[in-house]
């Protein structure tokens, strides 16, 4: 009997310390920014302690430091049904991803849901967190190098040129082989943030079709580069 209750008494303490530390959190983001403190608290109500827990604080903790440099954040809106919807969702991925990278993005994600007072509505519409599951900064990366608008350097004294040209030319910094940026791109495309036609990618074509990629960027993926590039 007495190993039982001291098995019940370690659980009891456990839970203690995972209601203390998100009680930790909450503090320090209702000190930074308060009205976003109390939408947590409301979403945080039994969250357990470990690993699960240290993926959100490390991402809240962050995203608190960075509100703090938005000139004007809508009470409004943090306090809204919508946002709350959106961000218990999105924390709930957050505890789940294991991946640091995937869990910047969420963060990013967050920040410019709260500078663009995204609805609910939109936010379930634009698929966003389907999305977003499979979204990897090489994908961000090479979605940048496809919004850039073309400069001087790009195209002078030249007529001709391919797109898979301009997009190695954008990215040579970072490593990627050809092959990995075609695929890249294909990902784009499933997954309706762009509709670069394959073969014409690697075509020979006049200069302003090869350097100017901003066209091919769907209305989806303008919402996605809204949400996690700007």
């Amino acid at each position: 009997m007495k190993k039982i209750n001291d098995q019940k008494k370690e659980i009891e303490i456990k839970k203690s310390d995972g209601l203390e530390q998100v009680a930790s959190l909450v503090h320090y983001v209702s000190a930074t920014v308060p009205v976003f403190g109390g939408v947590l608290s409301s979403i945080f109500g039994g969250i357990a302690a470990g690993r699960k827990f240290e993926r959100i604080k490390e991402v809240i903790t962050k995203l608190a430091d960075e509100l703090k440099e938005i000139e004007s954040i809508s009470e409004e809106y943090i306090k809204s049904e919508d946002f709350e919807e959106i961000l218990e969702q999105t924390l709930h991925k957050i505890a789940h991803e294991r991946n640091s990278e995937k869990r910047e993005i969420f963060k990013k994600f967050l920040k410019n849901t709260i500078a663009s007072q995204l609805s609910y509505d939109d936010f379930v519409k634009y698929r966003i967190l389907r999305t977003l599951e499979e979204v990897f900064p090489v994908h961000l990366y090479i979605l940048k190098a496809i919004s850039m608008e073309p400069n001087e350097s790009e195209t002078k004294g030249l007529i001709s040129g391919k797109q898979i040209g301009t997009i190695i030319m954008r990215t040579k910094e970072s490593g990627l082989t050809g092959k990995e940026i075609e695929k890249t791109i294909e990902d784009l495309n499933r997954l309706g943030i762009t509709n670069l036609n394959m073969n014409i990618l690697k075509t020979m074509t006049n200069v302003g079709e090869a350097r100017d990629l901003r066209h091919t960027i769907t209305d989806f993926g303008s919402d996605i580069i809204k949400y996690l590039l700007e």
